[in-house]
């Protein structure tokens, strides 16, 4: 028994050095796009059955347009700091989709962020209620979500 237990701590030890040694090999900034990315697709993860519900391709159900809602808001809820890092734009790496003007002064990130949140709290207290309140809310927060993928997100050329 004390020899299985040896060898577990020590597999467990060789693990995290081994991933340490790893940590240090990548680069931060890429570790930001990919942290970015996936909150992005979190959020779209659970706005998906609400614009389904909005545009009637799946019934209203309160319930689930509350869980969502409230999966969004637990999202919008984080610390979202670290994931908006200046350089992590799409000069710097092709796989973001940000654009530096992002980070420009006029671009009020914190604003824009903070309406994020404002309007995924206003979506939280109407999703449950009925479809026509929840269809106002949800085409408030996708507005919010417009207004700064429509100026500061890159599109591919079509």
């Amino acid at each position: 028994m004390r020899i299985n237990k040896t060898i577990a701590l020590g597999t467990i030890l060789a693990s995290l050095s081994l991933g340490a040694a790893h940590a240090q090999s990548v680069d931060p900034k890429l570790v930001v796009i990919d942290a970015r990315q996936s909150f992005m697709s979190l959020v779209a993860f659970y706005s998906a059955p609400l614009g389904a519900m909005d545009k009637g391709s799946m019934p209203y159900d309160a319930a689930a347009a509350s869980a969502a809602a409230n999966q969004i808001v637990a999202l919008t809820s984080l610390d979202q700091t670290g994931l908006w890092e200046a350089g992590t734009d799409r000069a710097y790496d092709e796989s973001s989709l940000a654009l530096s003007a992002l980070w420009e002064p006029t671009a009020d990130l914190n604003g824009k962020l903070a309406a994020l949140r404002e309007t995924s709290l206003a979506l939280q207290a109407a999703a449950g209620t009925d479809l026509a309140t929840m269809q106002t809310a949800l085409a408030s927060f996708n507005d919010t979500c417009k207004a700064c993928h429509g100026d500061f997100k890159f599109k591919p050329p079509k």
